[in-house]
């Protein structure tokens, strides 16, 4: 058996995959093998579903302790990156607000509504962003029809 007409694969026992390179580009063992994973992934679920859930669990666990651990050389690190980058933070931060407001997103129109109030951008319901939009929107189009008059 020659070798060379294999992959390499350091997680098998032999160091090579257990098709040969030809068999393994052949488009057909692709769709068997893409098939086959849709069904597994249909049949498992629920099994994959706990995994990812357990694995996320136990990742994010040793994260908050990484954090609380080492709060202070995180907080200098993060000052000293703003402190290198301050003007491209700040070039990207307007850059997002006017895209914001250009677009008359929802986070921008929840601002608006609160500024001067008590209130949070969660306490406003979503059918009132939806009017304020409308609202802007055309006020936009009346100033814009008023400055072509002129």
């Amino acid at each position: 058996m020659d070798e060379s007409l294999f992959k390499k694969n350091s997680s098998s026992k032999s160091g090579i995959t257990s098709c040969c390179k030809k068999c393994h580009n052949l488009a057909e063992v692709r769709a068997d093998r893409s098939e086959y994973q849709k069904r597994y992934r249909a049949a498992n679920a629920s099994r994959l579903n706990e995994y990812l859930r357990n694995r996320y669990s136990a990742k994010h666990e040793s994260y908050v302790e990484y954090r609380k651990a080492n709060k202070e050389a995180i907080r200098a690190a993060q000052q000293e990156r703003y402190c290198k980058n301050h003007e491209e933070i700040l070039r990207r931060q307007r850059g997002y607000a006017k895209q914001s407001r250009e677009g008359l997103a929802d986070s921008y129109i929840r601002r608006v509504l609160i500024v001067g109030t008590s209130l949070s951008s969660s306490d406003v319901p979503q059918i009132l962003v939806q009017l304020k939009r409308l609202e802007m929107l055309i006020k936009k189009t009346v100033e814009d029809e008023a400055n072509e008059k002129c």
